[in-house]
C-alpha cells in the first residue's frame, strides 16, 4: 500500500483477481435450487489523480510471476463480429477497461448493435450462447459461423472518473439489466499524502504469486455448509433493514 489510492481499491482488485482465476475453473456457488458463477464486473470511481490506473497496475507482476499472465486481457474491438468471434475464441479472462466512458460509448454506438444485451445475458448464465450463422452462397467471401463451445465466464475490472462516466451514461444503461449488474465502488473519503510513492515491496511478491496459484488449483463447487446458517440469519436482517429504509 504505496500509493494515495484509497485502501478500498486495492482491496477489490484484489477480489477480483481471485475471483477471475476461480471463475476460469469453473468454480460457481450452489445456494439451495440456485447457482452462481463467480462473474464479478467491478467499476472503480474516484475523482482525478486518486490512483486508479496505478492501483490496477501493480496486478501485472504478480499474474506474471504466477504464471498466469494469459487471464489479463485488454482487448479493443472493431466491430460486433470480432467483439463476438473474440469471446467464441476466448471464453474466459478477467478484461481490464482503463475508462469505462469509452466502452460505454462503443456499446451505444449502433455498429455495436445487442453486444450490450449480450454481454448482459452472459453474466452468470450457464448456457452456451447460441451460434452466430450467416448467409450462406456457396462463394468463398461466405463468412464463416461464430460457434461457442462452452459457456463465457467474464471478469471485468473498470475504472472511470465520476465526471467521465456519468457524462457517457445513457438512460438506457441504467433502466436496462446492463448497470445494476456491476458492482460500483465509490473511492470517497480523506486521502493519504504520497508525494513520492516507494516502490511495492518485492518481498510480497512470490508469497502472492503462490497463493495465487494455490487458489487456482481449485475447481467445482463452494462449499458453504459452515456460513449458511449465518447467512440465513444476515439475509433476514439485511432485508428487514431494507424494509424499513424504504418506507
Amino acid at each position: 500500500d504505496v500509493l494515495e489510492a484509497p485502501r478500498v481499491l486495492h482491496e477489490i482488485v484484489g477480489i477480483q483477481v481471485v475471483a477471475a482465476v476461480l471463475n476460469r475453473n469453473g468454480v460457481m456457488i450452489p445456494l439451495g435450487g440456485v447457482k452462481y458463477s463467480l462473474d464479478l464486473w467491478a467499476l472503480l470511481l474516484s475523482g482525478s489523480g486518486a490512483g486508479r490506473s496505478t492501483t490496477i497496475s501493480m496486478v501485472t507482476p504478480i499474474l506474471e510471476t504466477a504464471g498466469m499472465q494469459d487471464l489479463e486481457s485488454s482487448v479493443r474491438w472493431g466491430s460486433a463480429g470480432s467483439f463476438y468471434q473474440y469471446f467464441s475464441e476466448n471464453p474466459s479472462g478477467l478484461h481490464f477497461w482503463g475508462e469505462m466512458a469509452e466502452h460505454l460509448r462503443m456499446m451505444n454506438d449502433p455498429q455495436f448493435a445487442t453486444v450490450k444485451e449480450w454481454r448482459t445475458d452472459r453474466y452468470d448464465s450457464f448456457k452456451i450462447p447460441p451460434s452466430f450463422r450467416f448467409r450462406v452462397t456457396g462463394k468463398k467471401a461466405d463468412t464463416p459461423p461464430i460457434v461457442f463451445e462452452s459457456v463465457p465466464r467474464i471478469n471485468i475490472l473498470a475504472t472511470s472518473s465520476n465526471d467521465w462516466f456519468f457524462r457517457n451514461l445513457a438512460e438506457q444503461d441504467s433502466a436496462g439489466g446492463f448497470l445494476p449488474r456491476w458492482l460500483i465502488m465509490q473511492a470517497s473519503g480523506n486521502r493519504r499524502d504520497v508525494p513520492i510513492p516507494e516502490a511495492p515491496d518485492a518481498l510480497l511478491l512470490a508469497p502472492m504469486a503462490n497463493r495465487l496459484k494455490q487458489i487456482g488449483q481449485l475447481t467445482g463447487p463452494a462449499d458453504l455448509s459452515e456460513i449458511l446458517g449465518p447467512y440465513g440469519q444476515w439475509y433476514i436482517d439485511r432485508k428487514s433493514h431494507t424494509s424499513e429504509l424504504q418506507s
